[in-house]
């Protein structure tokens, strides 16, 4: 009798065993899955906030691509007008004798319009730099 209560004994052993390696792979299956879900969570997120920025970002660039031509185009009609005015002005105090510094504003006029100028200059490559 003691043989048969020897290989139950062995059989309930290996039985135990068999339930704790399969407890094992369970936590170790269950540890890899969490990771996995934290690492998919972490993934999600960063996408989102990329794709939330690149679409504001296409939105934003759409509106400029829009916008800039116009203000361009106002921007070019101002520097003109104001031109042919300064230059209205040179010639009317060359004729009077006068000093185009005694006209009143021609001074500020000729400033904003070389701010003007180079504004122009960086509508027009920021416009290069959307397409």
């Amino acid at each position: 009798m003691e043989p048969q209560v020897n290989k139950i004994l062995s059989r309930l052993g290996k039985a135990e065993k068999t339930e704790l390696k399969s407890e094992k792979v369970e936590l170790a299956l269950a540890d890899d899955i969490a990771k996995a879900l934290k690492a998919s969570e972490d993934v999600l997120d960063g996408s989102e906030r990329s794709v939330n920025f690149a679409e504001k970002v296409a939105k934003d660039r759409n509106a400029l691509l829009k916008d800039l031509p116009k203000l361009l185009k106002e921007s070019n009609s101002v520097f003109t007008k104001g031109a042919k005015f300064l230059s209205n002005a040179e010639k009317a105090a060359k004729d009077l004798g006068l000093n185009t510094s005694d006209i009143k504003n021609y001074s500020k006029l000729e400033s904003n319009l070389d701010k003007l100028a180079r504004a122009i200059d960086r509508i027009i490559n920021a416009s290069k730099s959307l397409k």
